[in-house]
């Protein structure tokens, strides 16, 4: 047998497989990065996607279907004030985050955040009922059972 084949691998194959491997992960973490863009970019898109798909995996595929075909249907009519909720909410954070901390600002932040709130859920309080209407009574009954469950029990009649 020749001496050189008892040898271990040569350092050319070690760093060609090490090239490889790392080239490997860089394209994994990248593709990561590209596809968790793109994710953000349709949340932007579709307003409340995040509270969408939480409900939408409580219901049936079929009323899941429709539940978001008809919110996605009628974004227009509210993806304005849910672009303005984000940047408000955001702006509030800034507040709060910032090295000279000002309260005054803060709470007029945290006011212009309640104010988009509210404008928010006026324009989207239609395509929800409209959403809800699309699905049957056994999901929508659903919905109720597990935001009961989730919500924190607030009762505020007189005992």
């Amino acid at each position: 047998m020749h001496p050189s084949s008892r040898r271990g691998p040569s350092w050319r194959s070690v760093a060609l497989t090490v090239s490889v491997l790392l080239n490997l992960f860089l394209l994994a973490l990248i593709g990561g990065h590209v596809w968790q863009d793109s994710r953000e970019a349709a949340r932007e898109r579709f307003p409340m996607s995040k509270a969408v798909a939480r409900l939408e995996a409580r219901l049936p595929s079929r009323d899941a279907a429709a539940f978001e075909q008809s919110l996605r249907d009628a974004a227009p009519r509210y993806a304005e004030q849910a672009q303005a909720l984000r940047a408000a909410r955001r702006a509030f954070n800034a507040e709060i985050t910032a090295e000279d901390f000002d309260p005054a600002r803060a709470s007029q932040a945290l006011a212009r955040w309640r104010v988009a709130w509210n404008r928010f859920n006026d324009a989207f309080q239609g395509p929800l009922i409209e959403a809800l209407s699309k699905i049957s009574p056994e999901a929508r009954r659903k919905l109720v059972v597990e935001q009961a469950r989730r919500a924190p029990r607030a009762d505020h009649s007189v005992p």
